[in-house]
């Protein structure tokens, strides 16, 4: 994934993580068998999901939800290791997923890990981290396709279209001259104001009792009315009810005490006589708001809104309970238009109307939902979100408890609209404290309950809300978390709710509607019930799913059946349907479709549809681009990180990103964009020395900055970068900086590779050598060895004059003891420890004294192997051999008919064609008459031939490893089992965490070796023990073993019918079958779907395979180079098979002084003999940049020195190195700079040293006169 490509939400809780990775396994590993641990006895077991089938090596996973920083420290790892074993279960492999990212110090404890573990027989622990967990959620679209927090219509207006108008109070009558009455009902009426019911009750009944008679009518109507008032405050509806009819009979002429009478048959629910009795009050009082008010409130829901507009008198226009009445109904009719200009008068008639302001931002906010999908004015959204908080403020103040609770559910939805979501979380989280037992509040608490993956607790609450009743879509909402959640039992109670909804609710939600066919479909699927999804696909409403999204869902269905070419089929219908006009979320379901049957490139196109027409969210961005990087179009991905850029979208790194893809496909315009960028940041440092480094390789020696001022701080740089700088500082002749720089950069970066190499280069042979000073007593800036009497081990520390000592790693100051002590010692001299005492004392005795920079180079060196297992010292580079893109491919090639005695020819003809055009190992097959297998074989026996493996770049290595981490199952072509078979190591396959396909196409050209002549010679090397592994088992001729090789193949792998093959576009299943054969053309096709990596040695037929099908692809050495990295390969076993695949010819990455050894130690250090001899030819051509191979030569003649004990070998290796490095030009020159460089290399070993000078020196008087000439 892209550097600058927008996140996935991180899951807030341990439960939600967990069940994103059980639905995330489940699809990648094919694991339907895979549930969540359950453990009666409550132990802290170290997994959370387990594989339950009867494999006899399961999956095992722990989920730990952690801070992003905060990655597994090896104990933790162990801890967790421990834990399941003790378990006493078959498991095959761990795996911890997290939401940590990968850390340096996490890749080496895996390592350790694995490689403790394998010795021990026990399974393997792999490491999902976050951005790993991204990844698989980009390979599987639908994985995320959840319920997503919008706002819902449901949540913000409710059927019914009535007012609720809070009683009025009557005024007391002002008695002429006070009385005790008086006093007592002023008394109970300030409870009543107070909201004291129960002591405003009780004061009012008594007075009642005692005063009833002695009162006037307006004190009796005052008291019944305050008296209602009480018993309404505390819910009584009928009481209060019955005490206001029973005051309009004293104050027929009050108007408030004939409205209260209006509103108490309201609240009897006589809403007939309610209306009958408003429209009489409104004739008696023509100048009351409030009596209209209550005839519109009342009238039937049926009336038309203009209709009811145009009877309202002019005098009561902008009453504000009128147009109260007027908005609510308007709202309660869809027509939200109307309802915000209702309610706009409403609250500037009254600014202190809890109502008003929860009509105009309920309307605001319906009308912007109504308008787009994706509410699209934020500031009309805003205008909505202030409104409910001053509808909360008057509702609060007024203890209007129910409006209050609306308004914080209104503005709880705008704030999900501004992506506020921990705002509305806190609103809903109120509503749902006030009022427990209000469906609406019940529903959207739920909902974010669901939001934070507690999903257990949102199911109860929605079942009281289904229960209380009143939400529309409560089921609905009930059977998605159901689903979500998959608990037993579950899944079939969601089917039933959800089918449910699709059948019956009519006022869902569109994109409700369509995800809840999609989990109901899906739920049934999981449970094998195919018949019952497709009768609910034909019952669903063809009004609120376009054909499209039907054709998709039942593409989805078979696809879930496996059957392939139906799904095929019908995403096939549904892209010659869907159109610019379709819904956004259509399309994703079609892309999502598209993209799990393999098409990307028309998955590509529906993202871009989508983005293009301004509906895209973040994770549309992240499948667009996942879909360009797939089929390689870094045109598209540079678009899309302009678009990023102009909509202010960017994450860090888009920058480096950019100018990566610029440099690959435009580097004058990446040039322009970096002279662009310091205009306006001349302070970038790191970018200036990006610039020198692309103008350097340009040819732009103006624009090259290598002095030291303008290089960035080591601490500031990464070391690729740092590497780079390194480089530039000693071609500018300043070898002294440079080492300065290097060293300080392996100081700061001592696990990364290419701080390493950085170092490696300050100290290279070719150029000006550094001044490196030699120590004859410890002083700051050497390194010491010293031993203690009592253990004999060796010790280094080193006196560091930089500043930041680490005594973690060996490191101290000036004013540190342990220099204090040191210093001015020699060797032999004894010393006291710093850390002894007087009853201890303890003594060391100084052994060695070096520079710290000799000191740093010898354990950059010695220690490469086991820091970096797999990697060459040297920067990877491409080699030579580049693949055509598909477009330049030549037409079939036709096979040959082979006369007699003609094969040695044919062969000629075909390995030159190979060597210099665009042909597949296929197309070489062909022209030599041989299968593909035998074609891989006959080009690694042929002399000076090449097999065209891989480009080399490191870009290239680190895809390949991200696809193999990524990859769940891979599928072999035949040039990768040819490759296996030439190494012997078959099988790897079978002890290999990953499942292993090949096509059945592949099984038939293998079985056809059980009968066909072998008609090539095998090359040199060729190992005789493909497929018995054991030890005892009988050794036969590899001829021989080939005619077994389909059974052995077969015993590791899964056989797949490519069916998909028939369903491509016949002109593009002609010309993939001409160009790769069936076999190669199936191994394509299935490698095509997600969570597959193709295997194969054939870069022609790897690049095609990414650019037409978005095939990722790894080849033998990175498949070897992964085992070594996860600790499960002895990294001896991946230096020999490098040696041997050098050796026969495959252009594959950089050798490494490993390969080195190993080819040496293989050839019994003869340099005439398989593979030393290839090997060594290398140096000779440009395969290796010249300064990289002087720099490999001399760290592979200094170890070869260290552990070679015959200086015979030693020296016949030496000259034939010496040999083919002449050969280069400038090469005879670099000869010349070795001996310049030998004193830091050998250290103390001054012998040795001299003996190789005395070996340079022999070779360049030989060849004098070749020099001179």
């Amino acid at each position: 994934m892209t550097s600058f490509g927008p996140p996935y939400p991180m899951p807030r809780s341990a439960g939600e993580f967990q069940r994103l990775c059980l639905r995330l396994l489940r699809r990648h590993w094919q694991l339907p068998h895979l549930e969540r641990f359950r453990d009666p006895e409550r132990r802290e077991s170290g997994i959370d999901l387990l594989e339950v089938s009867g494999r006899p090596a399961l999956h095992a996973v722990r989920c730990e939800l952690r801070e992003m920083r905060e990655a597994p420290r090896a104990a933790e790892l162990k801890a967790a290791v421990d834990r399941a074993a003790a378990l006493g279960l078959p498991i095959g492999t761990l795996v911890i997923a997290t939401t940590a990212w990968r850390s340096k110090a996490l890749k080496r404890a895996l390592f350790d890990l694995n490689r403790a573990l394998r010795v021990a027989g026990m399974f393997a622990v792999e490491v999902l981290c976050w951005e790993d967990i991204e990844e698989l959620l980009d390979e599987y679209p639908d994985v995320m396709a959840r319920f997503e927090s919008t706002p819902k219509r449901q949540a913000l207006s409710k059927a019914d279209s009535r007012c609720r108008f809070e009683p009025r109070a009557v005024p007391i009558p002002v008695a002429q001259q006070p009385d005790d009455i008086s006093h007592e009902l002023d008394a109970a009426v300030a409870l009543v104001e107070r909201r004291d019911y129960q002591m405003a009750r009780l004061r009012l009944m008594q007075l009642r009792e005692r005063g009833w008679r002695a009162m006037n009518q307006g004190q009796k109507l005052a008291l019944l009315t305050s008296l209602a008032l009480a018993w309404l405050g505390e819910g009584e509806e009928r009481k209060a009810a019955m005490l206001f009819i029973a005051g309009r009979s004293l104050g027929a002429e009050d108007e408030s005490a004939c409205t209260n009478e209006i509103l108490a048959y309201e609240l009897l629910g006589e809403y007939e006589h309610a209306c009958s009795l408003a429209q009489t009050v409104s004739a008696r009082f023509p100048a009351s708001g409030r009596a209209l008010a209550l005839w519109l409130n009342n009238l039937p829901a049926v009336e038309d809104i203009a209709a009811l507009r145009s009877r309202v008198p002019a005098a009561l226009a902008g009453d504000p309970e009128v147009n109260t009445v007027l908005s609510r109904r308007a709202l309660a009719r869809g027509d939200y238009a109307r309802a915000e200009e209702f309610a706009r008068k409403a609250a500037q008639s009254s600014p202190h109307s809890a109502d008003a302001w929860l009509l105009l931002g309920q309307a605001i906010l319906l009308r912007e939902i109504q308008a787009a999908a994706a509410v699209a004015g934020a500031k009309r959204v805003r205008e909505a979100e202030e409104c409910f908080s001053r509808a909360v403020s008057a509702a609060t103040g007024t203890g209007a408890v129910a409006t209050e609770v609306q308004a914080l559910i209104g503005r709880a939805q705008a704030r999900i609209a501004l992506r506020d979501a921990d705002g509305a979380g806190r609103d809903i989280e109120a509503a749902h404290a006030l009022e427990r037992e209000d469906a609406n509040g019940l529903c959207e608490y739920g909902i974010l309950l669901r939001s934070r993956g507690e999903l257990s607790d949102a199911i109860e609450i929605f079942r009281r809300a289904v229960r209380i009743g009143g939400r529309d879509d409560a089921e609905y909402h009930l059977g998605v978390t159901l689903y979500e959640r998959a608990a037993p039992g579950d899944l079939q109670e969601s089917v039933v709710l959800l089918g449910r909804a699709v059948r019956e609710t009519g006022s869902m939600a569109s994109d409700d509607y369509l995800f809840a066919v999609s989990a109901a479909v899906e739920a049934l699927s999981a449970l094998e019930r195919w018949h019952e999804a497709e009768e609910l696909l034909a019952e669903v409403d063809a009004q609120r799913v376009s054909h499209v999204a039907l054709l998709t869902l039942k593409g989805r269905l078979e696809l879930s059946r496996g059957n392939v070419s139906d799904a095929w089929r019908l995403a096939d219908e549904a892209l010659c349907e869907v159109s610019s006009e379709h819904d956004p979320q259509h399309k994703r379901k079609l892309a999502a479709l598209l993209h799990d049957l393999g098409r990307y490139a028309e998955a590509l196109v529906l993202w871009q549809s989508i983005s293009a027409a301004g509906g895209g969210t973040a994770v549309d961005m992240r499948r667009l681009l996942e879909c360009a990087n797939r089929l390689g179009r870094d045109d598209i991905v540079l678009q899309a990180l302009r678009d990023l850029k102009n909509a202010g979208g960017l994450g860090e790194g888009a920058l480096e990103f950019e100018i990566e893809l610029l440099e690959r496909h435009d580097p004058e315009r990446a040039l322009e964009r970096l002279t662009q960028h310091l205009k306006d940041h001349p302070e970038d440092r790191v970018m200036r020395l990006r610039r020198s480094v692309l103008a350097r390789r340009l040819g732009r020696k103006e624009l090259v900055a290598d002095d030291t001022q303008s290089m960035p701080p080591a601490r500031e740089v990464l070391p690729s970068l740092g590497r780079v700088a390194v480089q530039l500082m000693r071609e500018a002749g300043r070898p002294n900086e440079a080492l300065s720089y290097a060293y300080d950069l392996l100081r700061r970066n001592p696990a990364d590779a290419d701080a390493h190499r950085a170092y490696l280069i300050a100290l290279g042979p070719m150029g000006a050598m550094p001044v490196v000073a030699d120590f004859e007593t410890a002083q700051p800036g050497c390194a010491v060895c010293f031993v203690e009497p009592q253990d004999g081990a060796e010790q280094w520390v080193i006196l560091e004059d930089s500043p930041e000592a680490d005594e973690a790693v060996g490191e101290y100051g000036p004013t540190h003891p342990l220099t204090r002590q040191l210093r001015g010692r020699r060797p032999g001299d004894k010393f006291t420890l710093p850390d002894s005492t007087r009853l201890s004392r303890r003594s060391a005795v100084v052994k060695r004294i070096i520079s710290k920079y000799a000191y740093r180079y010898q354990d950059c060196l010695n220690g490469w192997e086991s820091r970096f297992p797999g990697l060459p010292e040297i920067e990877m580079v491409q080699s030579a051999v580049r693949a055509a893109p598909p477009e330049e491919l030549p037409a079939a090639p036709t096979p040959v008919a082979l006369p007699n005695g003609s094969r040695e020819s044919a062969l000629d003809s075909a390995v030159e064609a190979y060597r210099s055009g665009t042909l597949s190992i296929h197309g070489f097959a062909e022209r030599a008459g041989l299968g593909d297998l035998q074609a891989v074989l006959a080009l690694a026996a042929r002399p000076g031939a090449h097999i065209k493996c891989c480009e080399g770049s490191e870009d290239e290595l680190n895809a390949a490893l991200s696809a193999l981490e990524r990859a769940d199952t891979v599928v072999l072509d035949l040039s990768a089992i040819a490759t296996l078979c030439l190494l012997g190591r078959l099988g790897l396959l079978k002890s290999w965490p990953r499942r292993f396909m090949i096509a059945q196409s592949t099984l038939h050209a293998l079985r056809r070796l059980q009968f066909d002549e072998l008609p090539v010679s095998l090359p040199a090397g060729f190992s005789a023990a493909m497929v018995a592994q054991e030890e005892d088992a009988p050794r036969r001729r590899p001829e021989l073993e080939l005619k077994t090789l389909a059974d052995a193949i077969q015993g590791a792998c899964a056989v797949a019918d490519a069916g998909m093959l028939a369903a491509l576009a016949p002109e593009q299943r002609d010309r993939l079958l001409d160009l790769f054969g069936r076999s190669g053309a199936e191994s394509v096709v299935l490698a095509s779907m997600p969570g597959r990596a193709l295997w194969t040695d054939d870069m022609v037929l790897a690049n095609f395979a990414r650019a037409e099908f978005g095939v990722r692809r790894i080849w033998t050495q990175s498949a070897l180079m992964a085992r070594v990295r996860a600790g499960n390969l002895d990294p001896a076993e991946l230096g020999t098979a490098g040696t041997k695949l050098a050796g026969w010819g495959y252009s594959f990455t950089t050798p490494s002084i490993e390969t080195l050894m190993r080819a040496g130690s293989v050839a019994m250090w003869n340099p005439e003999e398989f593979p030393l001899k290839q090997v060594l030819d290398l140096f000779s051509t440009d395969r290796l940049k010249l300064g990289d191979a002087v720099i490999l030569a001399a760290e592979f003649i200094v170890r070869m020195y260290a552990d070679v004990y015959l200086r015979v070998a030693r020296t016949s290796v030496t000259l034939r190195l010496l040999d083919r490095l002449a050969m280069r030009t400038g090469g005879r020159e670099a000869i010349d700079a070795l001996p310049q460089s030998l004193p830091i290399r050998f250290g103390l070993d001054l012998i040795r040293a001299r003996e190789l000078a005395d070996a340079i020196r022999g070779w360049v008087a030989e060849h004098r006169e070749e020099i001179a000439a």
